[in-house]
């Protein structure tokens, strides 16, 4: 080639290629933990200042008065970096953050509200929530508190929002409460039509003013469920109920226990606790926290759910503790075989074994528990769509 045109070449593509790559490198970097990495690649030269302020604040959290004051100083001269904010946390539990008019988040993709009432119970006023969860870009919002604030909290969003929510979270503490005798006294003016619901601690899922018909939360085109408790009874009456269109369902393993008990966490094996036949349209189950005890349940699960395409398969933590999926009686290798037959008849496109990695586990006993386990899914593995990963 000419040299003249040689130099006559775009370099557009290469420069854009570059910026992608920057992105790549600074996508390992953890914007809370890497925060004064990030803030030194901003300055290095022009290249890097956009993908590392785009990692460093792609999150916030405001927790108190004076980590709001100073977001508040920072985005007074240079409003554009708000642009970048596309996770919003605001703790409401510890004081009073302070007033929120100026916090304007244009590409605001999950808000996350949390208000636990050990700590205390202070709101900002609701004029200032409602152009924050009104952003059209949010997808997930993330309600935690008592009962009683996450309707509150879900009267703000359903006020300000039209459009369908991606995925709602509701986390009450276990000693969360009630709504009070003057929210059960109310009608909901709006309601929020949500695709996805993720329900955890002692979230009450027979609340009438939060999931009844008329209730906050429109589940009628609701295609994905995450269960994050063990209530399996309230569990199935909701799936009845709400199941015709499911698609996606995430579920804890019971806990077994040979030892006699009181508790309604504990589960006889014999018994199916939650029935996954009644839900036609279901194509991806995800089992978390399964135990070696609990997996003659978890095979009884999968066989019951005949039109699954992709499930996810939550081990306990990798290291000592997983070495009981290999008993020297062979007991749990065997019903990993089982699992391994079951899913191998239904026709999957992918399953995944992931696996938490222990405190002190090293690379070279995370490769050999991988491959042991790997070793107890013959039929999958000749099917090419087993993968395991780590937590």
């Amino acid at each position: 080639m000419h040299q003249d045109q040689a130099n006559s070449v775009d370099p557009q593509p290469r420069i854009s290629r570059l910026h992608a790559l920057f992105g790549d490198i600074f996508q390992h970097l953890d914007d809370a933990t890497d925060a004064d990495t990030l803030r030194s690649c901003s300055l290095v030269w022009k290249a890097w200042h956009l993908p590392a302020h785009a990692r460093l604040f792609h999150t916030i959290a405001l927790t108190t008065a004076d980590a709001c004051a100073r977001l508040q100083r920072v985005v007074t001269t240079r409003p554009r970096l708000l642009a970048f904010v596309r996770e919003l946390h605001i703790n409401f539990s510890r004081r009073p953050i302070g007033t929120l008019d100026w916090l304007v988040l244009p590409n605001l993709h999950t808000a996350c509200l949390i208000s636990y009432p050990s700590l205390g119970q202070t709101y900002p006023p609701l004029e200032e929530l409602a152009p924050l969860l009104g952003t059209p870009t949010i997808a997930h919002v993330d309600l935690r508190g008592n009962p009683s604030q996450i309707v509150r909290y879900l009267d703000i969003v359903a006020r300000c929002r039209t459009a369908e929510l991606g995925r709602l979270n509701i986390c009450v503490p276990d000693q969360g409460g009630t709504t009070t005798p003057e929210q059960e006294g109310e009608q909901p003016q709006s309601r929020i039509k949500v695709g996805g619901l993720a329900i955890s601690g002692a979230a009450d899922l027979s609340n009438a003013l939060v999931f009844g018909p008329e209730g906050y939360v429109d589940l009628s085109a609701v295609t994905l469920l995450d269960f994050g408790c063990l209530d399996y009874e309230s569990h199935s009456k909701f799936l009845a109920q709400h199941g015709q269109l499911l698609a996606r369902l995430a579920i804890i393993a019971p806990q077994i226990n040979s030892t006699p008990t009181s508790s309604p966490r504990i589960f006889d094996p014999q018994q199916l606790p939650l029935d996954t036949t009644t839900l036609p349209a279901l194509t991806e189950l995800t089992i978390n926290a399964i135990t070696p005890p609990s997996l003659i349940v978890v095979q009884r699960w999968l066989a019951a759910a005949r039109r699954l395409r992709h499930v996810v398969l939550n081990l306990v933590e990798i290291g000592a503790p997983c070495e009981s999926f290999f008993d020297p009686s062979g007991e749990y290798e065997a019903q990993l075989r089982a699992i391994d037959a079951t899913l191998g008849g239904i026709g999957l496109t992918r399953v995944e074994l992931r696996l938490r990695l222990g405190k002190y586990t090293g690379s070279a006993v995370l490769g050999a528990q991988s491959e042991a386990l790997l070793a107890l899914f013959p039929l999958l593995r000749g099917q090419r769509v087993l993968v395991v990963g780590v937590e």
